[in-house]
């Protein structure tokens, strides 16, 4: 699979995501806190078939701390997101994604010392027009 693959394959999971929990969000429960457990539920039992299938031996890191501060963050960012879909339609809620990636880009090339091609810095124009 090419990386220009999963990127759209990304995007359209997080796109069905979006609208999953729109959905729940207005027809169930307006529990922010009911979404985290459902997601929770799925995590553990995805987390616990990843290491079914490497070994639990492969999960040990020195990175361990910083995937484990990764996660809250995440979940951090996991409750904002379900706050806004509470009160905004997800159509809006998904536009603002786009400066996901630009912060991302942005990150990478701060911290990272990524390079920057004249290609990336015409997206970064293009989605920003």
């Amino acid at each position: 699979m090419t990386w220009v693959l999963a990127a759209f394959l990304s995007v359209i999971c997080w796109g069905i995501i979006g609208i999953l929990d729109s959905y729940l969000l207005r027809k169930f429960s307006k529990n922010i806190f009911v979404l985290s457990w459902n997601q929770s539920i799925w995590s553990v039992f995805f987390l616990s078939l990843i290491a079914a299938v490497v070994g639990i031996d492969a999960l040990k890191t020195s990175w361990l701390p910083w995937l484990i501060l990764g996660g809250f963050f995440g979940y951090i960012g996991d409750l904002s997101y379900w706050s806004f879909l509470r009160r905004v339609e997800a159509s809006v809620v998904n536009t603002a994604w786009v400066f996901h990636s630009l912060l991302i880009s942005l990150l990478g090339w701060t911290v990272f010392s990524e390079t920057f091609y004249l290609s990336h810095i015409l997206g970064i124009l293009l989605v920003m027009a």
